[in-house]
């Protein structure tokens, strides 16, 4: 027999499919099957269809955050064929028709071995489906893992992060979905409206970037507008998956009809001006950004934040930039001047610090003891012979390296899960040591992760054991995952494309 499973591609529903095929000959109630739902609010329908030699049984299943009332009504509309734009799209042999098209429009890098392309495949076809498709507020985010149903939420890092790998794989439509819901919902006035869209049901003010987001009906909510969190971090990575998304809409074009960045720049350009980049440069205290403070406690920690920090100076230029191409002479000189102030405090920071033990630091040096330092040299921040650039391989090496390999920990100080394996920090770095020319370093590090995603039926979780193989946290990880692999390949994919016209 054949078993199909399958998210059908049409709908903007929540279903899943299965189908188990047999020979006409079998009785399916003899193959012994039996299904348990550990979710409520789900809605569940079999039928039968004959087809010549063999008799394929769909199990279709729906789900809605709000009701198990809407999950049904979503079942309807689904096998009537009112969710998507042609018939119902539960047939097997539709849904791969839909990835031969999906497949179609994937850009895959040309020097991935077989391993590499197929964990590749993988990871763009989970950030695909783990993109909220549904109408309402929730329409275009992206949840930060799959399994378990705590880590089905949308979290700064891992939307945009999701966002800027989806532009890279060649979709800037869902890119630019991921980056409407970030930047339109709530922007202007706080709004009371359920997951749905309707106006009823607990609210969330989005404002500038979304801050966690169940899906359930368990939003957060606040008296008004001024008190919902703004994510400095997710403001800074707007930016840099909108700038993600301007390259895959050039590449959409033809080379003799290249449409001018200022044009596509023309319709966002005063919401990336006043309610995006503005709020970072105006948030620098010190030539530093402030670490955001989560959901439960203030707006914003009045403490630094080095890979805030990192992430606003690679907005604030790429920010300059477009105020070039705008014409606006004024933004471009204070968010340049912004990016090197950000550049040059880090240097000097880095430049005092010494890397043998983290007990050897004080509470100031502290801040910018943290992994995701390397993403300085995967966007281009740090010179070659910055002080910050060679403290961050020293550091990793010698304060955040496991013993079992090429895997490394949150913080060496921190609990239970910052001192787990975290594969993201291992991508990252080899995306930084192929950015950085360092070729062994990328290659051992990029092939470990592969190694252990083929392990894990090709999905790459939020936390690793090597020890006894086990994953933890999101599993697949959506942007400390799929979506950080997605973009190490296209940068392992530049080195070896570099090193081959060497030769």
């Amino acid at each position: 027999c054949e078993t199909f499973w399958f998210l059908p591609a049409q709908t903007t529903l929540k279903i899943l499919v299965g189908m188990l095929r047999l020979p006409a000959a079998w009785d399916a109630d003899n193959v012994g099957l039996e299904m348990t739902m550990l979710t409520p609010n789900f809605a569940f329908r079999e039928f039968v269809r004959s087809s010549g030699a063999s008799i394929d049984y769909y199990f279709v299943i729906a789900y809605n955050g709000c009701c198990i009332e809407l999950a049904q009504r979503d079942l309807d509309l689904f096998l009537e064929g009112k969710a998507g734009d042609l018939a119902p799209p539960y047939s097997v042999e539709r849904q791969m028709m839909e990835a031969g098209a999906i497949r179609a429009r994937m850009r895959v890098p040309d020097l991935l071995n077989d391993s590499e392309r197929v964990l590749y495949r993988q990871s763009v076809t989970f950030l695909l489906g783990a993109q909220n498709r549904e109408a309402g507020l929730g329409f275009g985010q992206i949840v930060s893992g799959a399994m378990p149903a705590s880590r089905r939420w949308a979290e700064p890092i891992d939307h945009f992060f999701s966002a800027w790998a989806l532009a890279k794989a060649g979709f800037p439509t869902r890119t630019r979905q991921a980056l409407d819901f970030a930047f339109a919902p709530g922007r202007d006035a706080y709004r009371f409206l359920n997951v749905g869209g309707e106006n009823y049901g607990v609210g969330f003010n989005y404002r500038v970037t979304p801050g966690k987001w169940y899906g359930s009906g368990r939003e957060f909510k606040w008296k008004d507008a001024f008190q919902a969190p703004l994510s400095m971090l997710g403001t800074a990575l707007g930016i840099i998956a909108y700038d993600s998304w301007l390259q895959a809409e050039q590449r959409r074009y033809e080379p003799d009809a290249i449409v001018a960045d200022s044009i596509l720049l023309s319709t966002d350009w005063e919401m990336l001006s006043r309610q995006v980049a503005d709020v970072l440069l105006y948030r620098l205290e010190n030539n530093m950004a402030p670490k955001d403070a989560g959901c439960w406690g203030k707006t914003l920690s009045p403490r630094p934040n080095v890979v805030t920090s990192l992430y606003s100076a690679a907005a604030l230029r790429i920010a300059s930039a477009y105020a070039a191409l705008m014409h606006d002479d004024l933004r471009r000189y204070l968010y340049a001047r912004g990016a090197r102030s950000i550049i040059t405090a880090i240097d000097s920071l880095a430049a005092t610090l010494d890397t043998t033990s983290i007990h050897n630091l004080d509470v100031i040096q502290l801040r910018l003891f943290d992994p995701l330092l390397v993403d300085g040299i995967s966007l281009d921040l740090f010179r070659k012979d910055s002080p910050a650039r060679a403290f961050t391989f020293d550091a990793l090496e010698q304060s955040f390296r496991l013993d079992d390999g090429p895997w490394y920990l949150a913080r060496p100080d921190g609990d239970w899960y910052d001192r787990r394996a975290h594969p993201f920090i291992t991508l990252r770095l080899a995306t930084a040591a192929a950015r950085a020319g360092m070729k062994d370093t990328a290659e051992r590090l990029f092939a470990a992760v592969v190694r252990m995603a083929g392990q894990l039926y090709n999905q790459v979780p939020e936390l690793y054991d090597p020890a006894t193989g086990g994953a933890y946290g999101g599993i697949p990880s959506a942007g400390r995952g799929a979506a950080a692999y997605i973009l190490a390949a296209w940068e392992m994919n530049a080195l070896r494309l570099r090193l081959e016209r060497r030769r």
